[in-house]
């Protein structure tokens, strides 16, 4: 394997690290939480972070990417970023603030009225260490990133676990996220080299905001697409079905964070790189390699997820929470798909085509929404389906235009993909075979015992077949964690 592939690969395991710890500590303490908070609580603080969210999309994240998506961005395009992200961030806390009540009415809930009078600071940390995270990415620097997630999400995750043990309810959940963002905001300033000055010009900060106008349609279109089966859900079925269903997504997208979505934080800064070489070799080999490693970690965790839905709820979330496991299901493949598409997105990105990627995003989001409006209102089970649909049938469309315009052949593209696909698919077949036998024998599984007997099988059942369809993926990946590991240790030498 080149050097490329080899650097791909350690920074793509510390971005895993950065978005793995974090989400596994936050895991753990809305795990935690779930015990003690009522599910009323969880939906309406759903439905506030949604908010949050929105203009989080719109104007931080949008400026952001941008950023990232630069092929070489100088410390001049970094303060014009952190000028226009500073200055639109206070605004946006100020317009969610005052808007709190009017959102509270419409939602027919005062908690999320509360909530938002809170959650509107967390913009403001946000805004001021956007660009911090943006350069960080961009010099692949992924070990400070990881650092700062693990810090912010422990010391705020515990703070959080408190308060709800003490009967806080909706306000750990409030002070759980204003700790987090603050001490990440913190840790971002202290140990970034790059420091926000005045030394820019308004062509850069025109520049930036004419390209960001572009992705925020992206991310609105995404957000609709993502996010407004939550929304939709707290409209329709009220907080407490919107927690039920809150809680299924935040399984699935803690899963689909450790992992899939880590990847793809490293994969548009080397795309961008690769394309700025003006090599369509190194270009294509760097996307299929994404591909075939995502699909490799991520095919496994998600079928497995859907063939175990119900005992993973009941071990991580306790028996009140069992009305969540069909949505966990159904939207854990969702999850493989939207996984996958990132990389189509990215790559659309890295080639400049951000118009394309807008009307895309456009048409995703209107699909998804029209779904929804349909499927909604029959319930938590319905709305999940109706998210997992929309992933489904939008898939193929983004796949086929981003190798259209990459110049690389589906033919390659199968090929990265279809020894995961195949070897997830024989792994389910073998659980699915396993529960019906153990019930044809009468014989009950608590859901300890389940989660025990078949992950391991499926384990074993999944590698046995990727060796034989695909040895050189698991080899690999095992060169890069080896890589990677020796990297550290000879650092810290």
């Amino acid at each position: 394997m080149s050097s490329s592939g080899h650097h791909v690969g350690r920074n793509a395991l510390w971005s895993v690290l950065n978005q793995s710890a974090s989400q596994i500590l936050v895991l753990i303490v809305f795990l935690v939480n779930a015990r003690f908070i009522p599910k009323e609580d969880f939906g309406a603080m759903a439905i506030a972070m949604l908010v949050a969210e929105f203009f989080r999309q719109m104007i931080i994240e949008s400026i952001g990417t941008t950023l990232l998506a630069k092929p070489a961005p100088d410390k001049q395009d970094y303060n014009a970023g952190f000028i226009l992200v500073s200055g639109l961030s206070i605004l946006s806390a100020i317009v969610v603030y005052f808007s709190s009540g009017l959102i509270a009415d419409v939602m027919r809930s005062e908690k999320i009225g509360y909530a938002l009078e809170w959650i509107c600071l967390i913009l403001l940390t946000f805004g001021l260490s956007r660009i911090h995270e943006a350069y960080l990415s961009k010099n692949m620097q992924f070990k400070k990133l990881a650092l700062r997630s693990i810090f912010s999400v422990l010391v705020g995750g515990g703070v959080g676990i408190y308060m709800a043990t003490e009967g806080y309810g909706l306000l750990s959940l409030i002070v759980q996220q204003l700790v987090t963002t603050f001490l990440s905001c913190l840790f971002l300033w202290v140990t970034t080299d790059w420091v926000p000055k005045p030394d820019t010009t308004r062509a850069k900060i025109s520049e930036l905001f004419h390209y960001a106008k572009h992705i925020a349609t992206n991310n609105l279109s995404y957000l609709s697409s993502a996010q407004a089966d939550v929304f939709l859900s707290g409209y329709f079925l009220g907080p407490i079905q919107t927690g039920v269903y809150n809680a299924a997504k935040r399984v699935t997208l803690a899963a689909t964070l450790i992992v899939g979505s880590s990847i793809g934080s490293v994969s548009l800064p080397t795309l961008s790189s690769a394309l700025k070489d003006n090599d369509h070799a190194k270009l294509e080999a760097t996307f299929l390699g994404f591909v075939r490693f995502s699909s490799f970690l991520t095919a496994p965790i998600f079928s497995g997820m859907a063939c175990l839905a119900f005992p993973i709820v009941a071990i991580l979330l306790g028996d009140k929470w069992l009305d969540a496991a069909p949505a966990l299901a159904i939207l854990s493949i969702a999850s493989f798909f939207t996984t996958l598409g990132q990389f189509n997105g990215n790559l659309i990105l890295s080639k400049a085509r951000h118009f394309l990627k807008s009307i895309l995003a456009i048409g995703q989001a209107v699909s998804g929404v029209i779904l929804l409006f349909l499927m909604a209102p029959y319930g938590v089970e319905y709305a999940a389906l109706a998210y997992a649909l929309n992933c489904i049938l939008v898939f193929p469309v983004m796949l086929h235009l981003s190798l259209k315009i990459a110049e690389i052949s589906f033919g390659k593209y199968w090929e990265a993909l279809w020894p995961s696909i195949l070897s997830s698919t024989l792994m389910s077949a073998a659980i699915f075979g396993g529960k019906y036998g153990f019930l044809v024998f009468d014989i009950i599984l608590n859901p300890i015992a389940q989660v025990l007997i078949f992950v391991p099988m499926g384990a074993v059942i999944y590698f046995a077949a990727m060796w034989i369809f695909s040895r050189e993926t698991i080899l690999e990946s095992l060169h890069f964690v080896r890589a990677s590991l020796e990297k550290a240790l000879f650092n810290k030498g």
